[in-house]
């Protein structure tokens, strides 16, 4: 993370990233089955940086008329692509959402939104899945916007199940 407070003009990621290699599968690696549910546009590696386009969705989708919404949504799925893409967890893991703290606009920019992956360390299934989000201005100096931090268990579909068994069992006994 960067000392700037929001809103302060920050230089990269580039207005127009260099492409180290090809558009990732935003829409499968965020666990999408209809592309039109997928809010990433344009994922890619620059170097070392994942970095990410997010895109409206489409007229009529329920999200539409909420955009602080959709960026939530938008940094949720980025979060789960990171999963994939920078921690190399299995396709089919399950994605437990712990904690959500996020810096967000009320209002994002209408010409778009560019997110970039934050490394942090995972210790064992639990990620802190980082990222910040830009304006990208077009003039080499992005403005950063916001970021968000989702702390995250990533686990294998026996594991998801007990967890959620407890969880079930935890919930009946406090009734």
């Amino acid at each position: 993370m960067t000392d700037a407070a929001p809103g302060t003009p920050v230089p990269p990621p580039p207005a127009a990233p260099r492409r180290t290699g090809s558009s990732l599968p935003a829409a499968e690696l965020s666990h999408r089955s209809r592309q039109e549910n997928c809010l990433l546009d344009d994922v890619w590696w620059a170097d070392a940086r994942l970095l990410a386009s997010a895109t409206q969705p489409p007229a009529g989708h329920f999200l539409r008329d909420y955009p602080l919404e959709q960026l939530i949504e938008t940094s949720r799925q980025f979060a789960t692509l990171i999963g994939h893409a920078c921690y190399e967890r299995p396709m089919d893991s399950k994605f437990i959402l712990r904690t959500l703290e996020a810096d967000l606009p009320l209002t994002p920019p209408a010409d778009g939104v560019r997110l970039e992956w934050v490394p942090r360390p995972g210790k064992g299934r639990a990620f802190d899945l980082a990222m910040r989000l830009y304006h990208p201005s077009g003039d080499g100096l992005d403005t950063e916007i916001g970021n968000a931090h989702l702390d995250t268990l990533i686990v294998d579909e026996r594991q998801y199940e007990t967890i959620r068994f407890r969880q079930r069992r935890t919930e009946d006994r406090a009734r």
